[in-house]
């Protein structure tokens, strides 16, 4: 399964003197996105291979959207030279995240010292400069890594499956030959399809922090399990 071949790659990433020297500029994003990446995949690798027939891979596309979003981030960390940028740049963005927070809660009673304490912390209203909006908008973000026909093809695509209203129900069933809707129904014929999606851009990311570390012995290893994941792949085709 190719969820042991990734989990392999996770292990010799992690191993190498390269991920655990970050510069501290960066390592805080950079280490929250690595670990989110990997674990919303791991996660989408649970629901892919339960039994339960009542756990689909619909629910893994909320997941698959949030992997989108987090592999933008952290190709641009991985792109960007100066790291001051990334350092400040995501500074902003976290002080506007707050801000929007306190804003949002400002209101509430009965929220105890903790909420007030973050309250007073964050009572002013952060305006991200233009120079890091791209960094609160995965259009942006995507366009900027050079990913933009992703975030068109899969990204966007997958609003439907976030966001609920009535018309989403087609997300849950299908209709049959005659016209009828079966809901949770079994063998979903995109489900294998959707993993597969789901494999190729955690393979693209792999890539993505190979070049990035250039290590000779890591690239080697990494290859060798990518080319096993490809193989894997051809062989079902």
């Amino acid at each position: 399964m190719n969820e042991i071949i990734f989990r392999k790659a996770f292990e010799e990433i992690e191993k190498t003197p390269d991920f655990k020297s970050i510069n501290e500029d960066i390592s805080r994003v950079f280490y929250s996105l690595y670990i989110r990446c990997k674990r919303l995949y791991l996660t989408t690798a649970l629901i892919r291979k339960t039994n339960d027939k009542d756990i689909t891979h619909i629910e893994s596309l909320p997941l698959f959207r949030a992997f989108m979003e987090s592999y933008f981030h952290i190709s641009y960390v991985m792109s960007e030279k100066d790291t001051s940028k990334i350092k400040e740049g995501y500074q902003y963005l976290m002080d506007y995240s707050h801000s929007l927070i306190a804003s949002k809660i400002k209101d509430s009673e009965g929220m105890g010292s903790l909420v007030n304490e973050f309250l007073e912390l964050h009572n002013q209203v952060v305006v991200i400069p233009d120079e890091y909006k791209f960094l609160n908008s995965p259009k942006q973000l995507a366009d900027k890594t050079g990913k933009i026909e992703l975030w068109r093809n899969h990204y966007n695509v997958l609003n439907s499956f976030l966001h609920y209203n009535p018309s989403t129900f087609i997300n849950y069933g299908m209709f049959d030959e005659d016209g009828s809707f079966t809901f949770n129904r079994e063998n979903d014929e995109d489900e294998n399809d959707v993993y597969e999606l789901i494999d190729k851009f955690l393979s693209a990311l792999i890539v993505e922090i190979d070049d990035y570390f250039q290590n000779e012995e890591l690239d080697n290893k990494l290859m060798e399990l990518l080319t096993e994941y490809v193989e894997r792949t051809i062989k079902k085709t």
